[in-house]
C-alpha cells in the first residue's frame, strides 16, 4: 500500500548505536496487536547534571513540574548522547521528559505505519499517565480522595515528530490525555507535500553545502550526471505531491489535525533558511488554525537559521513556554536565543546556515494575527 511505503521511506528507523542503558520498554497489549514492544526513556530533574553545573540554579522551581512528551526527529534514537541531552534540560527547567522510538527504531518491533506509529504514542502516553497517577495518589491519599489528579503534559514534536504530535494533540479530548500545550520544531502540512524537499536530502544527500556550488550545471555541463539522480528523485515526490490530501495516500496530514484544536496553547518554530522543512510549512499551519477562539497560537521565526540548529537555539524559549512565562519575558527569551551556538558545531548538508540566528515572533494573541 503506498501510504505505508512512504512512511518507510521517511521514518528510516535502524539499531540505535551506543544505545542509552536506562531504555525501558512497554509491552503492547492492543486488541489488534498483542505481541512487541515501545522502547522509552524518562529523564527526571537531578539524574543528569551538566559539567560545572549549579543545581541550585535550575530554573523554574517554583513553576510545578510538567511532563514533556517528546516525538523526536528522523535521524534521532535512545542513544547515549541524545538521553544525556534531554537529562540537562530536565534538570535545568524541572520538567519530566519522556523519549521513545517509533516503529523500526532500535528495538522497538512493528511496522512502520501512521497508524503504527500512532498507537503507539498514544498508547505509551496513557501508559505513563496512569503510572503518574497511581504514584500520586500513593505518595498524596488525601489530595488525591479531595481534588482528583492532574498532570499537566506539554507535547513537543521536532521535525518529522511533528506528525504523531499533531495527531495527539487532535484526539486529547476524545482520548481524555490532559495536554495543555503543544511545540511544533519545524512542523509541516503532510507527509507528501514534504516529500520534494526531505527525500532528495534523506537519501540523496550532497556531502556538503559548497559542494552543491561546485556542481553548478552551467558552469561544469558533466556535472549534470552527478546530480541527475537528486534531480529525478524531486520530479518523483513532487509528482507524488500532486496527491497530497487524499487520505487514500497522504500519511499525516497535520493541516487537519490543527483544525481540531481545542484548548490548547500552540508555540511553532521555524528556521527562515530551513530547506528541508520549509518556512511556509508552519505559516500554512497557523493559517489553518486561523481564529480559533479556543487556541492561543504563536510562531517563532529564527531569522539566518536552518533546520538543524532550531530547537537547540530555541531551548531557552521552549522552556519558557513549558513553563507559561509571561509574554514580556517570552520575547525576551527570544533575544536571548541570538546566542552563539557552541563553537565548531556546523550543518552538514545542503539545508546549512548560518548559525547565529534573530528572531521574529508572529500571532501572539489568541486567534489573532498581529506582529510584535
Amino acid at each position: 500500500m503506498f501510504k505505508n511505503f512512504s512512511i518507510q521511506l521517511t521514518f528510516l528507523g535502524g539499531p540505535t548505536h551506543d544505545a542509552s542503558d536506562r531504555i525501558k520498554t512497554l509491552t503492547r497489549k492492543y486488541d489488534w496487536d498483542d505481541e512487541g514492544s515501545i522502547e522509552y526513556v524518562v529523564v527526571k530533574p537531578g539524574e543528569f547534571l551538566p559539567k560545572g553545573y549549579d543545581p541550585e540554579k535550575c530554573k523554574y522551581q517554583e513553576k510545578k513540574k510538567k511532563l514533556v512528551y517528546v516525538c523526536h526527529g528522523v535521524g534521532r534514537g535512545l542513544d547515549k548522547t541524545s538521553i544525556e541531552r534531554w537529562g540537562w534540560n530536565a534538570t535545568m527547567n524541572n520538567v519530566d521528559i519522556v523519549v521513545h522510538n517509533y516503529p523500526g527504531y532500535g528495538k522497538t518491533s512493528g511496522l512502520r505505519t501512521e497508524k503504527q506509529i500512532c498507537d503507539d504514542s498514544l498508547y505509551l502516553l496513557r501508559h505513563l499517565r496512569e503510572e503518574y497517577e497511581e504514584k500520586y495518589k500513593e505518595e498524596h491519599e488525601e489530595e488525591y480522595k479531595e481534588y482528583g489528579f492532574n498532570l499537566d503534559i506539554v507535547l513537543l514534536g521536532n521535525s518529522i515528530g511533528c506528525g504523531p504530535v499533531a495527531w495527539l494533540a487532535a484526539h486529547d479530548e476524545a482520548k481524555d490525555l490532559g495536554i495543555e500545550k503543544v511545540i511544533l520544531i519545524s512542523p509541516w502540512v503532510s507527509l507528501l507535500r514534504l516529500w520534494p524537499t526531505l527525500l532528495p536530502d534523506l537519501w540523496l544527500p550532497l556531502e556538503n553545502a559548497k559542494k552543491s556550488e561546485q556542481l553548478s550545471i552551467l558552469q561544469h555541463p558533466w556535472n549534470l550526471v552527478l546530480l541527475f539522480p537528486r534531480f529525478l528523485l524531486w520530479i518523483l515526490t513532487l509528482l507524488c505531491s500532486l496527491f497530497a490530501g487524499l487520505d487514500f495516500f497522504d500519511n499525516f496530514q497535520s493541516i487537519k489535525s490543527v483544525k481540531k484544536l481545542k484548548e490548547k496553547k500552540v508555540l511553532m518554530i521555524h528556521g527562515n533558511l530551513d530547506k528541508l522543512v520549509p518556512l511556509w510549512h508552519s505559516e500554512k499551519l497557523m493559517d489553518a488554525i486561523g481564529n480559533n477562539q479556543e487556541v492561543t497560537k504563536q510562531l517563532v521565526v529564527m531569522e539566518k537559521c536552518g533546520h538543524v540548529y532550531t530547537r537547540l537555539v530555541a531551548d531557552e524559549l521552549i522552556w519558557g513556554f513549558v513553563h507559561d512565562v509571561d509574554k514580556d519575558t517570552l520575547n525576551g527569551l527570544a533575544e536571548m536565543v541570538k546566542a552563539q551556538p557552541e563553537p565548531g558545531s556546523q550543518e552538514k548538508s545542503s539545508h546549512t546556515s548560518q548559525v547565529i540566528p534573530t528572531i521574529l515572533i508572529k500571532d501572539t494573541a489568541r486567534g489573532s494575527h498581529i506582529k510584535d
